[in-house]
Parts: C-alpha cells; sequence; structure tokens
C-alpha cells in the first residue's frame, strides 16, 4: 500500500506541534542549574495568515523539521511567510534557591501496610509546593532506606502531610547531608530519565498494592553487592502556570476533532492524562562501586527497571545521554536536589508509579531495618526481685526491675494491638505466682489465661479459682448482693448501678433510685438475695412484701411502701431490660444467683489466683464487661475490708486487660485509695482515647497517679501525650517500636529507659493441656457446683417463693385433641411417613412458648436420626472437655458432630466447628435454615481454620442434613406420635430409592420451613 507524503502544510503544523511539545519531555537542558517547571507558552492553536504555497522541491523529516528550528534565522520562504507560527521561548528560568534542606526518613516497621488511596492524597498535597521535593531511596550492603527532602521553609507543610496520610510510620527528622553521595576516589555514574514519547501520552501509572512497581528496582537494591551504593531519586514540584489547556489544542484540530488524522488516539489519551493533577519532575540515579564494570552493570540493570516500570502501550522512559550534562553536575544536582534540565509533566498518577512506600514483600528484608532509640535503665530500676524486661544500650544489657512498693502504686501499660502488652502481662503474672503473691487478672478474650493456666506451678494450683462462664457444666458462684460492712453496702450500692446505668440505653435519676434501693434492700436483709431475687423483688408484688419483713431499716420500708408506687409504671422498664439482659444466658445465670459464692475477702487474704475469663462470644461484650464490673466491684469491697484486719496485708495485684471496658466508681477509688490496703493495680489498653471517651476524670487521674507506665508502640496522637512524662523520649521514639520494645518510666519523668519484653519459657503443647486440665479440674472440685444442683435451687426458689405456681406439664396437658378440618400433611408417596407437625392450641405454660429455634432444631434432629437408628445426644460434652456439640450422633462407631447456627456471630460458629474439628469426629455438619448463613460460616472457616480443607465438614440446611442421613438403609421403628414445640409430631422412615431422595428433601424442606414460621408466630 502507498503511504502518501505529507504536504508541505503538514510538515509545517506537525513542526509546530513538536516544538511546543518538546517543552514537556525532559529533555531540555541549560548550562547552571535551572528551575524543574519548564518555560510556559500558551498554545492558542494551528492558524495561517494566507494560503500556503508549497515547494515540492523540499520534504522535511519528523526531526529535520525539530532541527530547524534550533538553526540561525535566515530569509524565509513563500512558504514561511504565508504561516503564523507562535514565538516559543526555550529560555529556561534560573534556579536561585539557596536554603537548608531538611529531610525525614522513612522507619518502616516489618509487616507494615500500605495504602494506595494515602499516596493518592499526599502527592496531591504536596503538588501545592512550588519548589523541589525530593523522593529518594538509597541503597548498599546493609540497608535499604526511603527518605524526603525540601527545602526549610516547606518542612513544615511536608512533614504534617506526611504525618498525615503516612501516619502509621515514623520518621526520622535531620538536616540533609551534601556529602552523602562523595565516597573518596569511588568510580560513580549518574544517569537521567526522560519520556521517550510526547508527554501528552501517558506513561504507565500506578495501580496501588496489588501490582507494586517497585518490586523491580528493590530487588536491585535487595542484592545489590558489595561495596555498592545506589540512589534513585525522583525530584518534583507543583506548576505555576496552566498547562491543560494548552495540552488539550495542541492534538485537537480546531474543531474538537483529532490534530493527527494518523494518529487519533492523541486526543483521547491526553483527556486520559488530564484526569489528574500535573506536576513537574525528573528521575535520576547514582551508582558508586569499586570499579567502573560493576558501576556499568548496575547502571544498566536499573534503567532496564525504571524502563519497564514505565512501560505503557502509549509511552516509557528512557535515559537521556547529553555530553553537555556532565558527571560532575549531574552528581552534584542529585546531592544539593537541583537540575540542570527541565523536568518532564507526569500526572500524579504516573508520578506514584516511581514515588510511593512500597508494599510490604517478606523478600525485600533490608528496607525493614529501623533506627531505635535506646536510653541506659536508671539505678531506680535495678536490683529489685521483680523484673519487667531487659535494657539494651550501648551494647551492654541490664535487667529492668521495680520494687513492690513502686507496684503498689499501680502499672499503666498502653500500646496497639500486637505490641506485646499480652506477653508482658503474662510475665508479671508468673512471676507473682512464682513468688507466693495474690493476683487477679481480668481477660476478655481467654488467651491470655488459657497461657497463664498452662504455667501455673505445682505449689500453687490449690490456690487457683477460675471463673469462666463458658465452663457450663461447673458454675462458679457469686454473689454480687454480699455486704458485710457500710463502707461495703456503699461501694456496692454504687458499683452496681453505675455498670448497669452504663450498659443501658435509656436510663434516668427515677432508675438510679429505684434499682439503688433494691439493691439497698437486699443489701440489709437479713436472709440477702442474688440479682435473680432483685428482678423478682421488682416484678412481684408479694415476694416483696416477704423480702422487707426480713428488714429493719424504716427507711427502705418509707421508700417502698410510700415512695416507689406513687412512680410510673415504667421506671423499672430500663431495669428489668438489661437485669433481663444479663440473666437471659443460662451460662451468666447459673453464675450469679447463688448466695454463697467466692468469699472475695478471702481471695486477698489467703493469695489466691484469680482469674476471671470473660468469654465475649458465650455471653456476649456488654454482658462480659457488666460481669467484669460486678466482680471488680467485689474486690474493691475486699480491698477496702482489709482495713479492719490488722494482720499483716500481703501485697495483692489486679490484672485488667481492656481495663477501660470495666470502668467503674470502684476503679477510679482504687486508684487513689487502695495502696495503703496493700493493692497494686495493673491497667492495661490500646490507646488513650479509649478511656477519655469512657471517663474523662478517669483518664487524668491515670496520667497523674500511675507511678508506673510501660509504652509500646502507640499512634501519634497518643505518643504527643504521653511524651510529656518521659524527659529522654520524643514523639517519634514512641512510634518506632517493634514487638516486644517498650518505653518505661517510673515516679519520675527523668527516670525512664527503653526496654525489651521478656519471652515465656517455650513448652510444649502437650505439656500445656495437660496443666490446663489439671489447674481445672482442681478449681471446679473446690469452688464450682454442679449444673443440676443449681438450676434446681432455682426452681425449687420459684415453686416455693411464688404465689401463682408454675406446675410441671403433664401427659394429660399435653394430650392434643384432634381439630376438625384439619388434616395431616402427607407426602405423594402414602407408604413415606415423614415429620409432620400439626398446629394445636397453646399450651398454657410459658416455657413451652420460649423454647427457641435453636432447641426446636436440635429435638428435630434428635428425633430424625434415632428413626435411622443413630444414638443422638444433645449437649454432649466433648472428649478433651474443650466444650459441647448440638447434637452428636453415632452409630456403628461412626460419629458425626453436629452445630446448629440460628442467629449466631460467624466467628463464634467458626470457634464451634474448630473445636470439633481437633476432637477427631468422623463427620462434623454445619447447619443452619439459612443457606447464606451457611456460606457465611463456610468463607470464615476457610480463612480462620488452618488446613480447614482436610477436615470433613459439610455444610447443610436441616432439609439434606436428613437427606444425607437416608443414604444408608436403616432398621425402621414403628411409627410414634409425639408433641414437640406444640406440635403433634409423626415420625417414621422406610428405606426408600436414591429416585425418592430429592422428593422426599422437598417435603422435608417445606414441612421445617412452615414449622418455623409457625413457632415465630
Amino acid at each position: 500500500m502507498t503511504v502518501k507524503a505529507p504536504t508541505l502544510r503538514q510538515q509545517e503544523l506537525t513542526a509546530q506541534f513538536y516544538a511546543w511539545e518538546i517543552l514537556g519531555r525532559g529533555w531540555l537542558h541549560a548550562n547552571e542549574p535551572v528551575e524543574l517547571e519548564p518555560p510556559f507558552t500558551p498554545f492558542f492553536g494551528y492558524r495561517y495568515a494566507s494560503p500556503v504555497i508549497e515547494d515540492d522541491g523540499v520534504h522535511h523529516t519528523l526531526f529535520s523539521s525539530i532541527a530547524s528550528l534550533f538553526q540561525q534565522k535566515k530569509q524565509p520562504t513563500v512558504s514561511e511567510q504565508a504561516f503564523e507560527s507562535p514565538e516559543i521561548s526555550y529560555e529556561l528560568f534560573q534556579f536561585e534557591e539557596t536554603s537548608l534542606l531538611v529531610s525525614y526518613t522513612v522507619l518502616l516497621p516489618k509487616l507494615y501496610k500500605t495504602s494506595s488511596a494515602d499516596t493518592i492524597q499526599l502527592l496531591t498535597m504536596l503538588s501545592y509546593i512550588t519548589r523541589p521535593i525530593s523522593f529518594e531511596i538509597h541503597a548498599d550492603q546493609q540497608a535499604i532506606t526511603i527518605l524526603f527532602t525540601c527545602r526549610q521553609e516547606d518542612a513544615p507543610y511536608l512533614e504534617a502531610q506526611l504525618r498525615t496520610y503516612y501516619g502509621t510510620y515514623s520518621f526520622k527528622k535531620t538536616m540533609a547531608d551534601y556529602d552523602f553521595l562523595h565516597p573518596k576516589n569511588a568510580p560513580c555514574a549518574a544517569i537521567d530519565f526522560g519520556l521517550q514519547q510526547e508527554y501528552m501520552r501517558p506513561m504507565n501509572q500506578y495501580k496501588g498494592q496489588e501490582q507494586d512497581s517497585f518490586l523491580g528496582i528493590l530487588s536491585l537494591c535487595e542484592h545489590i553487592p558489595t561495596g555498592t551504593k545506589l540512589i534513585f531519586q525522583v525530584l518534583f514540584n507543583g506548576l505555576v502556570n496552566h498547562w491543560p489547556q494548552s495540552m488539550l489544542r495542541s492534538v485537537m484540530d480546531g474543531k474538537g476533532g483529532a490534530f493527527f488524522e494518523d494518529a487519533p488516539e492523541m486526543l483521547p489519551l491526553t483527556k486520559e492524562k488530564l484526569q489528574h493533577p500535573l506536576i513537574a519532575c525528573t528521575i535520576r540515579a547514582a551508582v558508586f562501586a569499586p570499579t567502573y564494570q560493576q558501576v556499568q552493570q548496575t547502571l544498566d540493570a536499573l534503567c532496564f527497571a525504571v524502563g519497564t516500570q514505565s512501560q505503557s502501550t502509549g509511552n516509557r522512559l528512557v535515559p537521556l545521554t547529553d555530553e553537555q550534562y556532565t558527571q560532575v553536575q549531574r552528581i552534584t544536582d542529585i546531592a544539593f536536589r537541583q537540575t540542570h534540565r527541565s523536568g518532564m509533566l507526569l500526572n500524579i498518577m504516573e508520578l506514584a508509579q516511581f514515588l510511593h512506600i512500597p508494599t510490604y514483600t517478606p523478600a525485600i528484608t533490608k528496607l525493614y531495618s529501623r533506627e531505635r532509640k535506646t536510653v541506659a535503665v536508671p539505678s531506680l530500676m535495678q536490683g529489685h526481685q521483680f523484673t519487667v524486661g531487659i535494657n539494651k544500650h550501648q551494647g551492654e544489657e541490664t535487667e529492668v526491675s521495680i520494687s513492690t512498693e513502686q507496684r503498689l502504686k499501680h502499672t499503666h501499660i498502653i500500646g496497639a494491638t500486637g505490641t506485646g502488652k499480652s506477653t508482658l502481662i503474662a510475665s508479671m503474672c508468673v512471676q507473682d505466682i512464682e513468688a507466693g503473691a495474690g493476683i487477679t487478672l481480668f481477660d476478655p478474650h481467654g488467651d491470655l489465661i488459657e497461657e497463664l493456666m498452662s504455667r501455673i506451678p505445682e505449689h500453687r494450683m490449690k490456690d487457683v479459682v477460675i471463673i469462666d462462664p463458658s465452663d457450663i457444666e461447673f458454675p462458679v458462684g457469686i454473689n454480687i448482693l454480699e455486704a458485710h460492712s457500710d463502707l461495703e453496702k456503699e461501694i456496692l450500692s454504687s458499683d452496681v448501678v453505675a455498670s448497669f446505668r452504663k450498659l443501658s440505653t435509656s436510663w434516668g435519676d427515677q432508675m438510679n433510685a429505684v434499682f439503688g434501693n433494691a439493691i439497698l434492700a437486699f443489701l440489709e436483709s437479713k436472709n440477702g438475695g442474688s440479682l435473680h431475687d432483685l428482678r423478682r423483688f421488682l416484678v412481684e408484688k408479694e415476694f416483696r412484701a416477704t423480702v422487707l419483713t426480713t428488714i429493719s431499716d424504716p427507711a427502705i420500708h418509707y421508700y417502698w411502701q410510700k415512695e416507689y408506687p406513687l412512680l410510673k409504671t415504667n421506671s423499672i422498664g430500663p431495669i428489668l431490660t438489661r437485669l433481663d439482659t444479663f440473666l437471659r444466658p443460662r451460662l451468666l445465670r447459673n453464675i450469679v444467683i447463688q448466695k454463697k459464692g467466692i468469699d472475695f475477702s478471702d481471695v486477698l487474704h489467703s493469695q489466691k489466683i484469680l482469674l476471671v475469663k470473660l468469654s465475649q462470644g458465650l455471653i456476649g461484650v456488654e454482658n462480659s464487661y457488666l460481669l467484669g464490673s460486678l466482680i471488680l466491684s467485689k474486690l474493691h469491697q475486699a480491698a477496702f475490708a482489709r482495713q479492719q484486719h490488722n494482720s499483716v496485708r500481703h501485697p495483692f495485684f489486679i490484672y485488667i486487660d481492656e481495663f477501660q471496658n470495666f470502668i467503674t466508681p470502684s476503679i477510679k477509688e482504687m486508684l487513689t485509695g487502695v495502696r495503703k490496703y496493700n493493692v497494686g493495680l495493673v491497667l492495661s489498653h490500646q490507646d488513650l482515647q479509649q478511656a477519655q471517651k469512657e471517663d474523662g476524670e478517669l483518664f487524668h487521674s491515670i496520667l497523674s497517679n500511675v507511678s508506673t507506665r510501660i509504652v509500646f508502640r502507640t499512634g501519634d496522637q497518643d505518643a504527643k501525650k504521653l511524651v510529656e512524662g518521659f524527659n529522654s523520649f520524643e514523639v517519634g521514639d514512641f512510634l518506632n517500636l517493634g514487638k516486644g520494645e517498650a518505653i518505661v518510666r517510673v515516679e519520675q519523668p527523668q527516670y525512664d529507659c527503653s526496654l525489651d519484653t521478656l519471652p515465656l519459657e517455650e513448652k510444649s503443647n502437650e505439656e500445656k493441656e495437660q496443666k490446663r486440665e489439671a489447674v481445672r479440674a482442681l478449681s471446679r472440685k473446690q469452688y464450682a457446683k454442679n449444673r443440676e444442683d443449681v438450676e434446681q435451687v432455682l426452681q425449687d426458689t420459684l415453686i416455693i417463693d411464688t404465689d401463682v405456681r408454675l406446675e410441671a406439664p403433664t401427659k394429660e396437658k399435653f394430650k392434643v385433641q384432634q381439630q376438625p378440618k384439619k388434616e395431616t400433611t402427607r407426602t405423594a408417596e402414602p407408604q413415606q411417613q415423614i415429620i409432620v407437625p400439626t398446629a394445636i392450641s397453646p399450651v398454657e405454660t410459658k416455657e413451652k412458648e420460649q423454647l427457641s429455634t435453636h432447641r426446636y432444631l436440635q429435638t428435630l434432629i434428635k428425633k430424625m436420626a434415632e428413626t435411622k437408628g443413630y444414638t443422638a445426644t444433645i449437649e454432649a460434652a466433648i472428649p478433651d472437655g474443650g466444650g459441647q456439640v448440638d447434637v452428636l450422633l453415632a452409630r456403628e462407631g461412626k460419629r458425626i458432630a453436629v452445630e446448629i447456627s440460628v442467629t449466631t456471630d460467624m466467628r463464634w460458629e467458626m470457634h464451634n466447628i474448630e473445636k470439633c474439628c481437633k476432637s477427631g469426629y468422623e463427620q462434623i455438619v454445619s447447619v443452619s435454615g439459612d443457606q447464606k448463613q451457611l456460606e457465611k460460616i463456610k468463607s470464615q472457616c476457610e480463612d480462620g481454620i488452618t488446613d480447614f480443607v482436610n477436615y470433613p465438614v459439610l455444610f447443610l440446611t436441616p432439609d439434606a442434613l436428613f437427606t444425607l442421613l437416608d443414604q444408608q438403609p436403616l432398621t425402621v421403628p414403628q411409627p410414634q406420635e409425639q408433641i414437640m414445640k406444640g406440635y403433634r409430631v409423626n415420625v417414621s422412615y422406610d428405606a426408600i430409592s436414591q429416585e425418592e431422595v430429592q422428593r422426599k428433601r422437598s417435603a422435608i424442606a417445606k414441612v421445617v420451613m412452615d414449622s418455623l414460621r409457625k413457632k415465630k408466630k
């Protein structure tokens, strides 16, 4: 195909375009340092003063057209006289900035995270600065360092933006070193890059952390040869002039179309580039090595990486060779963060390709080396029995220890998740236990207590008291409403009201009065009472009258006989709602309904080891915190009761993890009052905002009244507040701590030092589990009761004390009369009978109405499995004592563990399945009537359980489970009629063929769903 040669007019227009376009490629050079932004000449379009007379004897090429622009002017030809060309200035503006340079070294911890959105926002904000900013990567055999450098005047703005968008990293601020590029007599070379094609064509743009473009350059830096140093530098600043409109006009024909007929893509590419702000920049590198050959090899590899990283379908970066730009000038420019060459015009997405914090990659190890400030341990923290860690300073290691007197003035531990707080607390608890001291540990999650139980020495096992709501069969009793002195009663009344008020959505002064007087009634009663009795006291008038007969205080009688009847009936609504929420879970109810329970005064006096395991997944987050607050109040009572005893008060330490959730009047008073009773607090949490949000007064009390403060890595805002209490450290030092690294201060700011926590002694999992079981068994034997005994006491109490008694249902009550016009639903096959619930009139017994969907499905599965020859057990204990299975099916040596999900949290369902996996059941089935719920549970298990695919777990709806049980022929028992959930249920199965399974499954599914819908009504 013959390509038509361009006309003279087309050649002239092309020359005009390239004469203007050359400004933005980053090619122009000067003999002195110049401004990074190219000289700007507005482009107003392509115009002619008169028709062009073409000279057929002259044919310009692209390069001859550009070259002719720089040739000495000559007499214009006819063609040139007719062409109206804009005057373009190529004179680069001299760079005259002489202010000092400030550098910010980025200190990256291991396993750091990056955000592409933060990088884009950072570059957008930095485009405001019109003086050069440098982003640099320095690499040698020891480390890879990333830093930002700017003029001193721009340092406050740059620092503010870095801390805003890269706030999770630490920065070390220093004055820039101008001589860092000049190893003595070392061979070196430098190179800079420019755009290969028209600068309107975007090169490769930043795609975020999924496809990090820096891996090629970082890999080169990671494996740099011995004695070699590499510097990669991006110098950039914002634009003063408005380039976008001129860029668009240069690629348009004046009518909205593309200027280049043979390159119509130029217009949409230009529009694509202009979707993001423009910025002027130059990219260059320098290499120092023992030999020139090594210098050249490293530069060649770097040029390849840069070219590949920038490559797009339309453009890329290429090395620029210019003999006038000498190596001395290039290296000097890199050192002084200046340039002899005007910059390229890139948008911030193109710039971000070479300017961002690289995505964390385990293979790149040199990037994560950090500088950490160390300070020697003062003598005040040496020579004591209790060790909190090791101080490493200038090659010396010294134990950091604190005295018992200092500890009784309380300890505050703060740090982000995963920084080492739990390891420190475990180490401190182990030391106290081995030394014979008494402790209490509040653990909202349970992992810390599990670890501590495996480390109890033999001689202290008898002292362990475990409060664990998840230990269903052996509840440990806690009578919240038990006090002996007037001071204890005052503390208890105030704390219980405050705890319930904190977790209630509706509360007022009237409810304060009602609840406080109800609590006071039981505290003054000769017979005492529990929280269950408290609820009955508020609800049942007859029971309230009975309790009042055991009280001698006339003020209490007056309130309940005269004042209370005048209140609105809804005054106790929120109280009952909160009490019901707390007492509804059987796990909690069986603990707090016991009138005789743990003697907390004896816990302190006998130096017991009280482990409070608050299982949020079982009893709910709010109930977990409420129970913890009430137990803390009992400890407060016991601590103040020590003033009545003249015997020796042994030191006792209370450890509270995530303490902000247990804030009551007790904890504030304990910070200032219990020290004289030899009780010390150890308060741990993640950030100051947690405490400040819950109670501002407590927040200030912690900052002022705590003697020992141990700080792990924190956020920027917390570091700024905490730094005031430390003489030797700055804000950045708190941000630049790794896991297990901390800063500690005792008593006064000048007594501070750096600290490394001590790792726990390694033990095998088998050894740990054996110790846990032994400790748990001994605690149960001494302090727990059987669940059946506790529940029997509750039932007896209800029968004895309630005027309207609930009689046990008899067979006659459950006998259901046939309803007229109501027939049992059957499947199409007459020989097959399936579970068919038949609606019956409501039974008077409220307990029948309140059976849960969970219990209904348990019973349904049990009955169905039994017809197929399985032995079915509801709430079967797991062999290792790790919990229970909703329904366990067993036949011919095969065990099927069935876990039922109704509305439970996905993480808790995963926990249930995981315990079954560890117990070695031949088949595990997660059952739910909601298919989406099953999919969520499966996804959670796949993400959270190691090697999940290797376990025999199925996720089935109830009808699918019944089909599974049908897959093997079983002996069918005679049909039986039973009453379940207020329904007449006929259960019988005949052996069926595989072709009938699906039909039967559909029928069962319909029946189950109909039954559940009726149940909800």
